[in-house]
């Protein structure tokens, strides 16, 4: 379970230990918009706009510098600040790469490779943007309990726009 306080990191608040009003509280996750939420839903327009509340109802061109906003301020200051990471490249290829797989099972070592670091830091990598509620795994589903699990999760970030703009995907068309 997790509390989320818009505006405050959520990696700090876990690791300063704060007071999350246990039993005062109820935890509640704040995800992007769907699509019965809105009365004239544009498909094509999520696709590229994304669906958190701010870059879906406003016009394509604000929603790109929106997003790149949120990119540059996610990196700077939730990554950077804290000194979550090292090599603060490395993580930014991490980024794309894990765009590239958005929706697929992951591979810590096809994506290490991709990124020029080891298994282990891409794990870390993962949790990390896990952690900042930037993305989340999926974890793999067996229907038989028996058996050894040879299925692995999958990453999604939590919104579309997320991996399309880094991957510099703009203005998708259909077909």
């Amino acid at each position: 379970m997790r509390f989320i306080l818009c505006g405050s990191s959520a990696r700090k608040l876990k690791r300063q230990g704060v007071n999350t009003l246990g039993g005062r509280a109820l935890p509640v996750h704040l995800y992007p918009l769907v699509s019965a939420e809105l009365q004239d839903f544009d498909l094509f327009k999520a696709v590229n706009q994304g669906m958190l509340p701010r870059h879906y109802l406003t016009d394509a061109n604000t929603a790109w510098k929106r997003m790149q906003a949120y990119v540059a301020v996610y990196l700077k200051e939730e990554i950077k600040a804290e000194s979550l990471v090292r090599n603060l490249q490395s993580f930014n290829r991490f980024m794309e790469i894990a765009a590239l797989t958005d929706g697929e099972m992951v591979n810590y070592s096809n994506i290490a490779s991709d990124c020029g670091v080891d298994s282990k830091t891409v794990k870390e990598y993962f949790s990390i943007l896990q952690d900042t509620l930037v993305g989340f795994m999926v974890p793999a589903y067996a229907h038989v309990k028996k058996r050894k699990l040879r299925q692995a999760p999958k990453f999604y970030y939590m919104d579309v726009a997320i991996p399309n703009y880094l991957l510099n995907k703009r203005n998708l068309q259909p077909g």
